[in-house]
């Protein structure tokens, strides 16, 4: 019989956050996930009307190609509009954040498949040592997003 899989918590992918020295801050009352791989956590806003009106997933870096943030970007915009109902770009920049941090950013508004739900969506390709990026994605409910995006530029 194979051992079973080491279960992640959010401390043990926190601390492999740290290990690279990356540091992030979600809001204090959201819940956190770990990802089955280790790779990853997500964080879950508090319910609302029996829902999470927002969600956060950040990725441990990974290595990359020759293809600027800015580009896998654009990219990656391409794939989800070809997934999402509605799905029209808001912005696709560089900026840094209040940190001094320098990130790439693509935003967009769509209507989820599954929920068929409005959503404005974060996707941010933040370089870290190296050549080695972190992915950090925000999701919320178009209703709500006022309040959310400000949270995940934050983080």
């Amino acid at each position: 019989m194979a051992p079973l899989a080491r279960a992640h918590t959010p401390e043990s992918v926190t601390a492999a956050f740290r290990q690279e020295g990356i540091e992030f801050e979600p809001p204090a009352n959201w819940s956190q996930i770990a990802d089955d791989d280790g790779r990853a956590i997500s964080f879950l806003s508090p319910k609302v009307d029996g829902g999470h009106d927002a969600h956060m997933f950040i990725e441990l870096p990974y290595a990359v190609g020759d293809l600027s943030p800015e580009q896998e970007l654009r990219l990656r915009s391409i794939r989800e509009g070809e997934y999402l109902v509605d799905y029209v770009v808001r912005r696709l920049i560089t900026q840094r954040s209040s940190r001094g941090l320098s990130y790439a950013l693509l935003e967009y508004e769509a209507t989820k498949f599954k929920r068929h739900m409005p959503a404005v969506e974060q996707r941010m390709l933040v370089p870290v040592a190296g050549s080695r990026r972190m992915l950090v994605f925000g999701s919320s409910l178009r209703w709500a997003a006022r309040r959310n995006l400000p949270l995940f530029e934050r983080s």
